[in-house]
This record gives C-alpha cells, sequence and structure tokens, in this order.
C-alpha cells in the first residue's frame, strides 16, 4: 500500500503508476499477473513467477531473491515472497526481525509495516517480526496491518488480533467473502458486494453504496471497482467527524480497462 500513490496493471499487464516520484520512476516491463507497494518502494510478480521490485533501496528491499513465486506482499522497507513450495522467503529492512519468517507451509502471506502473517497449511495463521503471533483457524485470507492483524475464516467470520488503537481489530459480525485490508483499517465485502469498513476514521458499517468486486485501502482513502469496471473512491477529510466526507470517480493514467490495483 503506497501513501502517496498508487499503481496498477493497464490491458497489456504493464505497470502504471502515479504520485510518489519514487513509485513512478524506473518502472520495471512485464508482463505481470500481481503486484503490491508501500511508501517508496513496489514489487510484482512476472508471469515466469519472478519477483521484480522497483523504487528506494536504502535497505535492501529491491534485493528480490530468486526463483519462481505465487504471491509478493511489501511493507516498511521490506517484502516477502511466497514461492511454489509454499516457503516464505523475505528481504530488506532486517530490524525486529520482519526478513525472518518461520518454518512451515503456507498457503498465503501478508505484510505489514512492521510484521508479517501466513496462513499454514492447517488453516492456522503464523505472524512473525515485531508482532508474533499464532492464532488456530481455519482461515482462507490474512492481513497484517500496523500492530494488528485480522484473519477471514472459513465460516466467512472475520477475527482480528493486536492493537486496537482507532478500534482496528472491532471488526463487525456476519459473514464475508473477501477481505481488502490496509496499514490502520481493514474492509469486507459480503455475499452482496456490499463493503464495511472499520478502523483509523471508520466507523464500523457500510460506507460504499455500490457493489464491488476488487477494493484497495490507503490511510484515509478507499477505492474500488465496481462491478461494471468503474473505479470509485471514498475520501475520509476530517479525523474528528470520523465518516467518509466524498465519494469520486477515479481516472487513473493510462487505463484503457480495469486492471489489479493496488495503492
Amino acid at each position: 500500500m503506497g501513501r502517496d500513490g498508487g499503481c496498477e496493471l493497464d490491458a497489456d499487464d504493464e505497470l502504471v503508476c502515479w504520485g510518489d516520484e519514487g513509485l513512478i520512476a524506473n518502472l520495471p516491463r512485464g508482463p505481470f499477473v500481481q503486484l503490491d507497494i508501500y511508501a517508496r518502494h513496489g514489487c510484482a510478480l512476472s508471469t515466469e513467477g519472478e519477483v521484480v521490485c522497483w523504487g528506494d533501496n536504502d535497505r535492501g528491499q529491491l534485493e528480490s531473491p530468486s526463483g519462481r513465486f505465487v504471491e509478493v506482499r511489501v511493507g516498511l522497507n521490506f517484502s516477502c515472497a511466497l514461492d511454489e513450495a509454499g516457503q516464505i522467503h523475505c528481504w530488506g529492512d532486517e530490524d525486529g526481525g520482519r526478513t525472518i519468517p518461520p518454518r512451515g507451509r503456507f498457503t498465503r502471506l501478508s505484510v505489514g509495516s512492521l510484521h508479517g502473517c501466513g496462513i499454514l497449511d492447517n488453516g492456522d495463521a503464523q505472524c512473525w517480526g515485531i508482532y508474533e503471533d499464532h492464532v488456530r483457524g481455519p482461515f482462507v485470507d490474512i492481513g497484517a496491518g500496523h500492530a494488528h492483524s485480522c484473519g477471514l475464516l472459513q465460516d466467512g467470520e472475520i477475527h482480528c488480533w493486536g492493537s486496537n488503537t482507532f478500534h482496528k481489530t472491532e471488526s463487525p459480525a456476519g459473514r464475508f467473502e473477501r477481505m481488502p485490508f490496509g496499514e490502520v483499517a481493514t474492509c469486507a465485502i459480503d455475499d452482496r458486494g456490499e463493503v464495511f469498513c472499520w478502523g483509523y476514521l471508520f466507523d464500523t458499517g457500510r460506507v460504499l453504496d455500490r457493489r464491488f468486486r476488487e477494493l484497495v485501502i490507503g490511510v484515509s482513502e478507499v477505492c474500488g471497482l465496481t462491478d461494471d469496471g468503474e473505479v470509485l473512491c471514498k475520501r475520509i477529510d476530517d479525523p474528528d467527524r470520523n465518516q467518509v466526507e466524498s465519494e469520486d470517480t477515479v481516472e487513473r493514467p493510462g487505463s484503457t480497462s480495469p486492471g489489479p490495483l493496488a495503492f
């Protein structure tokens, strides 16, 4: 997740980025199938399973390992990738053990600002770094943020743990299908495509009135791709009011068709 910009894959599966100079300079060429960004660096997964990173490299965050991978995630000055055998590899800033993932076979991966989490092949969640936890599942999705984590359980419920600053762990009741995750806020999409968010600047409740198939979360903004291919964003401008202030249709630079988003 970038704080001052975003990236997407265009119709040719090439990177298109905007905002911070660190994100838009010297973009690698694809085609790519997945990407993730945080602050001033990003990483993308090529169609051959290679991880390619760009942006700042003051902590070695661009020095990705060789091999074939199925997922890559980016945190504060470090990144991690899940290989085809289910092993997690991390590189970049070693502070707090964030680049030392646990042993085991994993099926999913998430990286926050100072820690990472993965879903083990038995469905449990295992986190490492400054915020180390083992939480029983079974989970089908996982998110690591700033001092907190959330998991989507097999039955559709959401369980969160860690710091409850900004009410980040107070997830709504209900059954959900997807759980887009941000640094200090989380959203969930139910089986009707409705979006519910909680955490920093959000009251727990429905925040977007359209049906969405994809969603990304920034520090003070939520953007989603609707069922009809339109990108809508909700910006939260007043921390004291704790509510969404505006809804905008966003034109992403270089776009000719909807593609995966990362902010």
